[in-house]
Parts: structure tokens; C-alpha cells; sequence
């Protein structure tokens, strides 16, 4: 099933440049450290239907480095690991448990994946004792006021079809919004608000059609920290949740969150769907 799933989610050339040099990688003497993320993706299938079915979903794991200075990254990489590893821990990524493991000769490729040496040691591992010092926002609340900043990714001039004034009273200002609905339904007590900086249009020097999500969400973190209070480094540490939409171009997958997390990520429309909205924001 996950070879299956590899195919359609990990297509596409990443444009490699100045973005990179920033990125931190791991030597083959070096072990890598990643908080293993574990996403549940949910299939369009409108533009390839044999591939993925209308309304299926799926699992898929990443990884977030354990930074020098023990901040875990915002960025995500994409992380195969073996089933004698993985298989174990599926059960408590599921339940929303913090996991970490260490690669050993680990690297962090242009392509936003980690290579994993052949015969090397992978094994969980406690959390960094640093990790603690520098920890983002505790997960949030299942109650009370909460805040969401949504990013609006235009890769080389094309961005999502729903604009920035249409996704902002789609989620926080229409009767019929994500807002007003989780009111409802928590009877008043699941309260979401904007940040100040509401949704941002965030412009990344990549083409959609050319590279793949992780890139173009790794591009929008960075460029959104321009746009943001000085002295920000990690757009997570201003909100509960951080909602992504993408432009099209990057495959027939439609949204998918962590679990548990800030992160959701949709692709295109999915956006603008408030049963998505929804079921990703809750993966809380």
C-alpha cells in the first residue's frame, strides 16, 4: 500500500537554489535526528480515478529535524522507514504520541527526503533533552479561543483559484464558515479567530507543476517569515493552527493533516470544501 501511495504522492524535480543553502544535512558520520510525523492524506481521485479512489485516505510519515540548536523544524521530509521500525510505532502515531528516531548517516536531501544509508541503524530514541527549551506551542486546546493563520502559496505567479478574501470569509466570516461551525458544534465552547495577519498570500519562486508539496509548503514557511513580526523563526510559534493551501499542480490528493498537529495542507479547492476544513483542523 505504500509503494502504491508513493507513486502518486512523490512525483516531480525540485528546483534546487538559493532556497537550500540554508538547509541543515546530516554527513554520512553524522546521525540524523527526526520527530517522526504521521499524516492522514485524503485522495480527490477527479483527476486520476483508477489511481485514487473518490474519498479514499492514507497515512503517510515525515520527518522534522531535531536542529542544532534542538528547535524541531517546521520543514518536512519525506521518511520511508523500514516496517520493522515503523510497523511498532503506527498504533501510538495514531494516538498523537511524540516519537522520535535516530538515522544513523541520515541525510536531508534537495528533494525534501531522508536518505537512509543501506544497513543503517534506525531506532526510536528519546526526545533531545534541548528539544524541551525550544518546544512551539503545546498542541491545541480541545477548547476555548484558539487562532489559525492561513498561507496562500503562489508559486511563480499562480496560486489557488479561492482568493484570499474568499478563503478568509469561507473560514472565519461567512454564517456558514468553518468558524461559526465549530462553534456549533462544541456548543460554544471551541472558539477560532484569525491572527492579525489573517490569510497571507505568500509568493514562492517555484514552479507547482515542477516540484512537489513539500517543497512549495518548506518555501511558503520561509517566505511567510517575511512577512511577520522581526524576529520570528517559526511561523507556529504565532498561532494554534497553520493552514496551507496550495495551487494546483502538485497531484490528485486533496488535504491532509498531522497527527496530532498545527499543520493542515490542501490542495487547490480543498481549501474552500468546509467538511476538509473540518476533518483536518480536527487532527488536533
Amino acid at each position: 500500500m505504500r509503494e502504491t501511495r508513493r507513486s502518486i504522492l512523490f512525483t516531480g524535480v525540485v528546483l534546487v537554489g538559493s532556497l537550500m543553502v540554508s538547509l541543515a544535512s546530516a554527513t554520512a558520520s553524522e546521525t540524523l535526528v527526526c520527530k517522526v510525523t504521521l499524516n492522514e492524506i485524503e485522495f480527490d481521485g477527479n483527476d486520476n480515478p483508477s489511481a485514487s479512489p473518490d474519498g479514499e485516505t492514507d497515512y503517510f510519515c515525515d520527518c522534522n529535524p531535531v536542529q542544532m540548536d534542538g528547535r524541531v523544524s517546521e520543514l518536512m521530509y519525506q521518511l520511508d522507514l523500514p516496517d520493522d521500525v515503523l510497523d511498532p510505532m503506527l498504533p501510538r502515531l495514531k494516538q498523537g504520541e511524540d516519537i522520535f528516531v535516530s538515522i544513523a548517516g541520515g541525510t536531508l536531501e534537495t528533494d525534501y527526503s531522508v536518505a537512509i544509508p543501506e544497513g543503517s541503524v534506525v531506532k526510536e530514541v528519546d526526545p533531545p533533552d534541548s528539544v524541551g527549551q525550544h518546544r512551539r506551542l503545546a498542541r491545541p486546546p480541545l477548547e476555548g479561543d484558539v487562532t489559525a493563520i492561513i498561507l496562500r502559496v503562489i508559486a511563480n505567479g499562480v496560486g489557488p483559484d479561492a482568493s484570499a478574501n474568499e478563503i478568509d470569509k469561507l473560514i472565519f466570516k461567512d454564517d456558514i464558515s468553518l468558524k461559526n461551525q465549530l462553534e456549533e458544534c462544541s456548543m460554544g465552547k471551541f472558539r477560532l479567530h484569525p491572527t492579525e495577519y489573517g490569510v497571507l498570500d505568500v509568493h514562492v519562486d517555484i514552479s507547482a507543476e515542477q516540484s512537489n508539496f513539500r517543497a512549495l509548503i518548506n518555501a511558503a514557511y520561509k517566505q511567510a517569515l517575511l512577512l511577520v513580526e522581526p524576529g520570528t523563526t517559526d511561523i507556529r510559534s504565532l498561532t494554534n493552527f497553520v493552514m496551507i493551501a496550495l495551487p494546483p499542480g502538485t497531484g490528485s490528493w486533496g488535504a491532509f493533516a498531522a497527527i496530532p498537529g498545527q499543520q493542515s495542507v490542501f490542495n487547490n479547492n480543498w481549501i474552500t470544501y468546509l467538511g476538509a476544513q473540518a476533518h483536518e483542523v480536527g487532527h488536533k
